[in-house]
C-alpha cells in the first residue's frame, strides 16, 4: 500500500465512519478494530501522518476475534509521499 492509497482510504473513512462502532482500540499504537453496524464485518483502523496532520483510515479484515487481531496487529508501514 502506498501513501496515496492510505490517503484515499482516509477519505473513504470519513464517509463511512457513522456506520462503524469501535470494538477495541490501542491508543499507544494508534490501532483499533471497528464493526460495521449494518453487516457486522470487522475493520482494522490505522493512521498515517503527513508531517502536518494525521489521517485515520480503515480496511476490512478477516478476523473474527477483534482483541486477538489487535494484539497481533502492526501498524501498516506506508512509504512517504512522493514529490512529483
Amino acid at each position: 500500500m502506498t501513501w496515496e492509497d492510505g490517503y484515499a482510504l482516509s477519505l473513504h473513512y470519513d464517509k463511512i465512519r457513522q456506520l462503524l462502532d469501535i470494538v477495541v482500540r490501542d491508543n499507544s499504537r494508534w490501532l483499533g478494530v471497528a464493526r460495521c453496524t449494518r453487516c457486522g464485518r470487522l475493520w482494522g483502523e490505522d493512521s498515517i501522518t503527513s508531517g502536518h496532520a494525521d489521517f485515520h483510515y480503515v480496511y476490512p479484515i478477516t478476523a473474527t476475534d477483534a482483541e486477538a487481531w489487535l494484539a497481533a496487529a502492526e501498524p501498516l508501514s506506508l512509504p512517504h509521499r512522493r514529490h512529483l
